[in-house]
């Protein structure tokens, strides 16, 4: 499921957008969607955990540099499209990044993946 995931995010244009109910649906928030749509159901059927590694310090970073970002831009605008806006951004960082985190396990799934996109 890496390669697919891996060539839509790279190779489907970014330009190519579905509008429902005026949020924009980027082709990197629908892979995310669907992806995790199937880990979920894979996960459900088999009675496993979903993440099996905790989560350290050093990515906290992440989680607060996007969430203060998303919070500026917000109370900044201080619109209701700017706030939709962002859940999208935050949509389309967290989706990919968890995504990846649980098909990128070790480094046997590095070189394989980085292989493919040769």
């Amino acid at each position: 499921m890496l390669v697919p995931v891996l060539l839509g995010v790279f190779l489907i244009p970014t330009g190519n957008v579905i509008v429902a109910a005026g949020v924009h649906l980027m082709p990197v928030r629908i892979i995310s969607f669907f992806g995790w749509l199937r880990l979920l159901y894979s996960k459900l059927r088999s009675h496993s955990s979903m993440l099996p590694e905790a989560v350290y310090l050093r990515r906290h970073g992440l989680y607060l540099v996007a969430i203060s970002r998303s919070s500026a831009v917000v109370l900044l605008w201080m619109s209701r499209p700017a706030f939709i806006n962002e859940v999208g951004h935050l949509w389309s960082l967290f989706g990919m990044y968890f995504l990846l985190r649980y098909l990128i396990r070790d480094s046997y799934d590095i070189r394989w993946s980085l292989s493919s996109l040769y």
